[in-house]
């Protein structure tokens, strides 16, 4: 059977992807002195945070997609 993906909702928040962003990058910083705080140098800390975003970016294309079939 099948079942058409339900409407996207109306964008009457402009604010909101804003929102997201300014969270997102306020916690920079926090990560940043945790993994300063448990011994871990500037360039593995670099490392770590592309690490991070490069994982984000492949894996959240890979099941982004997926999702989309279901």
């Amino acid at each position: 059977m099948y079942h058409p993906p339900p409407a996207a909702a109306p964008s009457n928040r402009p604010g909101t992807p804003s929102c997201h962003a300014a969270g997102d990058w306020l916690q920079g910083p926090h990560v940043y002195a945790l993994y300063q705080h448990y011994g871990f140098g500037m360039g593995d800390i670099g490392k770590l945070f592309i690490a991070g975003f490069g994982s984000s970016m492949v894996f959240g294309t890979v099941v982004g997609a997926l999702a989309d079939k279901q």
